[in-house]
């Protein structure tokens, strides 16, 4: 079977002696390129109306329509058996759909121009583009490799949260609060600094000073967060303290403290105005009761 696109809008079916098969309709403007299926008995099309449309050659009629690109697009190419198409368009764009969910999956661009032809390798491992920009753009799927780099990642991940699960267990509270930082866990940070300060504030003094200057920047954006909530804000103020207190002696230099600065006080002051309504509370508690039992002193 032949399939041929014309200026006409339309597509055409043609047995191998030229016999007209059948018309399709659909796009609004000339077609560009179309590409038999390489397992199912559909036929692909692109047009200079930006459309990609799948049809039925049994039925001739239009089964999905495609949208993404902003120019015509000018070619297309089945991949991966048919689950997948390139396409290349005027928007000097190449673009992945997925032809089950209809979806564009990928957008890339290398070209400054309109991109007129497309040619893949057997395999489909490499593809070539060439566009009005007078370029040959080699391309090539690394797709295989992310994925095995995204499961080295997660594989690296479970391990260190094993190791950070051993610290804290071993109240090896240094080596947790880098690891914790180091992966971005705000919530074991703060699990840590809540372990260190219950043995002693003076032991979160030495632990903060044996971080490096971008841990401690890391740190002061990390108890900024917990200071906006005030189930959090203690920690968070005895870690802004020894943070400010390090600042004052120069042993640490933070990027962006104003701020930083200008997002805490707000959130402090709250807490301090709470804090001391709270204080104010207890002490007239305490009147109240040395005035009903004066034998009794309650202080």
């Amino acid at each position: 079977m032949i399939a041929t696109g014309s200026q006409d809008k339309t597509l055409k079916l043609w047995s191998e002696d030229l016999q007209l098969l059948g018309v399709l309709r659909g796009h609004k403007r000339s077609v560009w390129c179309v590409r038999f299926s390489p397992v199912d008995q559909v036929v692909l099309s692109s047009s200079a109306d930006t459309t990609i449309k799948l049809w039925s050659v049994e039925n001739l009629n239009c089964l999905k329509t495609f949208q993404s690109h902003e120019a015509s697009v000018l070619r297309i190419e089945f991949i991966t058996n048919g689950m997948q198409f390139l396409s290349t368009g005027g928007d000097g764009l190449v673009k992945l759909f997925n032809v089950k969910t209809s979806d564009c999956v990928l957008t890339v661009s290398e070209h400054e121009g309109r991109i007129w032809s497309l040619a893949l390798k057997k395999d489909e491992s490499q593809f070539v583009t060439g566009g009005s920009d007078s370029l040959l753009v080699k391309w090539r799927d690394v797709t295989e490799e992310k994925i095995r780099q995204r499961l080295e990642e997660h594989e690296e991940y479970i391990l260190q949260e094993q190791q950070l699960s051993n610290y804290l267990q071993g109240d090896q509270f240094l080596k947790a609060l880098k690891l914790a930082l180091s992966l971005n866990k705000p919530l074991h940070v703060l699990k840590i600094v809540q372990n260190i300060i219950k043995k002693g504030e003076f032991g979160l003094n030495d632990t903060i000073a044996e971080l490096r200057n971008d841990q401690k920047e890391q740190l002061l954006k990390i108890a900024a967060n917990w200071n906006t909530n005030s189930k959090y804000c203690q920690p968070a103020q005895v870690v802004l303290n020894v943070l400010l207190s390090e600042l004052q002696s120069g042993k640490f230099r933070p990027s962006g403290l104003s701020n930083t600065l200008e997002g805490l006080l707000p959130y402090t002051e709250r807490h301090f105005k709470r804090a001391t309504q709270l204080l104010q509370d207890i002490y007239f508690i305490t009147y109240t009761m040395n005035c009903m039992q004066p034998h009794l002193r309650i202080n």
